[in-house]
């Protein structure tokens, strides 16, 4: 409900939720299915962190193809995601890998949560300073966590702040 008012308010550009740079991401142990005529599989690690619909133009990250996640998505933490440009460059080296599916082991039990790649990101400086994140996926949030809420707002600060306190 609180970015619902946010995302009312015209002093504030955009509104998203999830875990922000220098926060904190697990690597996670991720299965990628290869396509062809002998199927086969691709194990490795990715750096994994929650992003709501907004997050990467919130936080100035660009989607460098494919699509956002959609307000249900973020809502019902869907199984879909969007990956960044090493981690497709890792498990799709020369294919495109929108709609292309992986499996991570979200919670290190053995269990694999399969997931729809929807979109690539921009490589960035995520979890440290000194170096681009090797291969990264962003998920949809899950419901049962509470994230910080990060604001794009305009040139009006003092606005955008009154704006915060009245949501």
């Amino acid at each position: 409900r609180l970015v619902s008012r946010l995302e009312e308010a015209p002093e504030i550009k955009s509104v998203a939720y999830g875990r922000g740079p220098m926060m904190g991401t697990w690597t996670s142990p991720m299965t990628v299915k290869k396509a062809g005529a002998v199927e086969g599989v691709a194990r490795g690690r990715a750096l994994a962190s929650y992003a709501s619909r907004d997050y990467l133009n919130t936080l100035g990250i660009p989607l460098l193809r494919g699509r956002d996640f959609t307000r249900q998505e973020s809502a019902a933490g869907a199984p879909v995601a969007i990956i960044s440009e090493a981690a497709a460059r890792q498990f799709w080296p020369g294919e495109d890998p929108i709609g292309r599916h992986f499996q991570l082991d979200l919670r290190f039990t053995g269990k694999l949560t399969d997931f729809e790649v929807i979109g690539v990101a921009k490589d960035v400086r995520f979890t440290n300073l000194t170096r681009i994140d090797p291969a990264h996926v962003y998920l949809a949030p899950d419901p049962a966590i509470t994230y910080p809420v990060f604001l794009n707002v305009g040139l009006n600060q003092a606005a955008a702040i009154a704006a915060v306190w009245k949501a």
